[in-house]
């Protein structure tokens, strides 16, 4: 899965070029291809969520043979997006409730 040189958001970019700066560069496999992601996370937790991805796309892969790679992985970050839109509105709800009760 060809990207470009480098691409990012937030904290973290995935880095194909070799640079030298002060983030973090961690070494990751998703669908057997090696990204270097580099950030201002942990490691551990940029390994945990490149895990994360690649078993979730796996997952949906291994759900329907028939899905071609980047079909499951859009499967699979549609999935990533409905779960933090549910988490939001969990959490706007929650915060409305701590405020009722003040």
């Amino acid at each position: 899965m060809p990207l470009a040189a480098t691409m990012g958001v937030g904290w973290l970019s995935v880095d194909k070029a070799d640079r030298s700066d002060k983030k973090v560069r961690v070494a990751v496999r998703i669908l057997g291809d090696e990204y270097t992601i580099r950030g201002d996370a942990d490691p551990e937790h940029i390994k945990r969520l490149a895990a994360d991805i690649d078993a979730r796309v796996r997952a949906a892969m291994e759900s329907n043979p028939k899905l071609g790679r980047s079909q499951a992985v859009i499967l699979a970050f549609l999935n990533i997006a409905d779960e933090l839109e549910r988490l939001k509105s969990q959490y706007e709800e929650l915060m409305q409730l701590i405020e009722e009760a003040r």
